[in-house]
């Protein structure tokens, strides 16, 4: 009994023997499982290595970029060194150019304290002034007389006045009304337009007028003939000659002058013209009392030459009326509003000064290197007694820098038109 209870345990422990064996891998699959494993882990270094080389691949490029972004970086420095350094040199040339033409101007007609105040006020700007008596036409100063009389210009944003004249007389503008200049920006009055030199208002005014409408007012103001002045090889200035032009193209006629061309001198005459009444009187330079003379030494500097002479003082003279313009007195009123606004908080607010009330309209125009700065002008508001004109011409020039030297000019000769209430011993208007 006891024998067969061994056996029976004996059968039981194979039987449970066999049953538990197939959860055993056998050797076979040990060792195809440690291949496979041995093949994972002999897989991880290929990879490795391509990613190495990826890296390898990317780090090149990078520091290719770099090095092509730092080269071209040098060349743009360079063009730019280039660029500015032909920009300084023209810059010189017109200065040095400006310094000779007034060298030889005729100093017979000059008025020698006016003078002494343009050439001051002028410094070192390569450029031109005109003063002139706005009641009679007659020229006090005319300083580089080639550029101011013999060479026009564009007038960039100094044609402004005219195409105001041109919108009220026409009717299509109320200079009280804001006009509405897109979403962006505030709605303005002419006043405004005129003093912050606005040219989307203006580019509006001009294409309400059209072409032939713009051309028949600038003749009609004087652009593009000459004043008549008694000085030799006056320039006419030019207009525009097409007649086919998009409504777009006469608009940025009307806000930057395109197509124009005017002579300091011609500015002087029409400023002369709106705030006398509308009278064009032909400019004159009238020989006086022979004086001494300030002008620029060889380097640019003033001193006093005590062997030129100019005139002190007016010898016969008579004022020649050569027509009249029909300019509304509230027309008028609207234009010089915008000018007064100009220089009192505006674009021509470096020709502020506080115990002088002065008006005026700035221009400027930027080409590839050198810039185009006007600024026509009269003092005082109240009693008008004196026009100047500027225009500068450079690389670091624009309406504003203008506006500061006229503003000088009249600082340094304010005992002669305020306190006198006239620019010398000519009388007016």
């Amino acid at each position: 009994m006891k024998r067969l209870s061994q056996g029976l345990h004996l059968s039981l422990i194979l039987f449970l023997a066999l049953a538990l064996l197939p959860s055993f891998p056998s050797g076979q699959a040990l060792g195809k499982q440690a291949g496979r494993k041995k093949a994972r882990s002999g897989s991880v270094k290929p990879q490795a290595k391509q990613s190495s080389r990826t890296t390898a691949r990317k780090s090149g490029r990078v520091k290719r970029s770099r090095s092509t972004a730092s080269l071209r970086a040098r060349q743009r420095a360079a063009r730019n060194r280039r660029a500015a350094l032909r920009m300084r040199q023209a810059d010189l040339a017109l200065k040095n150019k400006s310094q000779e033409f007034i060298a030889k101007d005729d100093l017979r007609f000059e008025d020698i304290q006016i003078r002494r105040a343009a050439l001051d006020a002028l410094g070192g700007h390569a450029g031109s002034v005109v003063v002139m008596d706005p009641h009679t036409g007659r020229v006090l100063s005319i300083v580089n007389q080639e550029w101011a009389v013999r060479k026009a210009f564009k007038p960039c944003s100094t044609i402004k006045p005219f195409v105001a004249l041109a919108g009220l007389k026409e009717g299509l503008i109320d200079p009280a009304e804001p006009v509405s200049l897109g979403r962006r920006a505030l709605p303005l009055t002419l006043s405004e337009a005129l003093a912050h030199s606005n040219n989307p208002y203006f580019q509006l005014i001009g294409m309400k007028l059209g072409l032939p409408k713009l051309l028949e007012y600038a003749r009609l103001y004087g652009l593009g003939q000459r004043t008549g002045i008694n000085l030799a090889h006056e320039s006419a200035g030019r207009i525009p000659q097409s007649r086919k032009l998009r409504t777009s193209a006469v608009g940025h006629m009307s806000s930057h002058g395109d197509g124009f061309e005017v002579t300091g001198l011609q500015l002087a005459v029409f400023t002369s013209a709106l705030i006398n009444g509308g009278y064009i009187y032909q400019p004159q330079v009238v020989a006086g009392t022979p004086n001494h003379v300030a002008l620029p030494d060889k380097k640019g500097a003033l001193g006093l030459v005590p062997t030129v002479q100019a005139s002190t003082g007016p010898a016969s003279f008579k004022p020649v009326l050569l027509r009249h313009i029909d300019i509304a007195r509230e027309h008028r009123d609207d234009v010089v509003s915008g000018m007064i606004g100009a220089v009192e908080f505006g674009t021509a607010k470096l020709a502020y000064y506080p115990s002088l009330s002065i008006a005026g309209k700035t221009g400027t125009c930027t080409g590839s290197h050198l810039r185009l700065g006007l600024f026509t002008s009269f003092a005082t508001v109240d009693r008008p007694n004196l026009v100047v004109v500027v225009i500068t011409n450079g690389v670091g020039e624009k309406g504003p820098v203008a506006a500061q030297v006229a503003g000088s000019i009249y600082q340094r000769i304010a005992n002669r038109f305020v306190d006198a209430g006239t620019v010398g011993a000519v009388g007016g208007h």
